[in-house]
């Protein structure tokens, strides 16, 4: 998702992302300590593992944490929507312009013979 970003951008959201990959990881292990205190026995990790996934619903949290610490690409694109709904649309047209002119530099993906070939 980054890459489609300005720099400015880009950067703030990759720190976000990490940091809401630390701070998920950290709220998993400690869920996962405090569920041991709970359920201690090697016969209940089927409740452990309830018990966690209990609190990640109920925090709002997809229950699978090794997927979860992600800024959806829709949250990104309200901010940049918010940021240029302040602007015309030729403003925001020509910037998104000029922006793509500065930026990509991608060879033509044709064939190489295109310009020989006839209708």
């Amino acid at each position: 998702m980054s890459f489609y970003l300005p720099q400015p951008l880009a950067a703030r959201y990759e720190q976000l992302r990490h940091a809401a990959l630390d701070h998920v990881h950290e709220l998993l292990r400690s869920l996962r300590k405090q569920a041991h205190d709970l359920y201690p026995g090697a016969d209940q990790k089927p409740d452990r593992t309830l018990w966690v996934i209990g609190h990640f619903t109920r925090l709002g949290l997809p229950t699978m944490p090794a997927r979860a610490p992600r800024i959806t690409g829709g949250v990104i694109a309200r901010m940049a929507i918010d940021r240029a709904g302040r602007r015309s649309v030729d403003r925001v047209i020509r910037a998104a312009v000029d922006y793509a002119a500065a930026t990509h530099d991608q060879p033509h993906r044709a064939r190489r013979d295109m310009h020989r070939l006839t209708p």
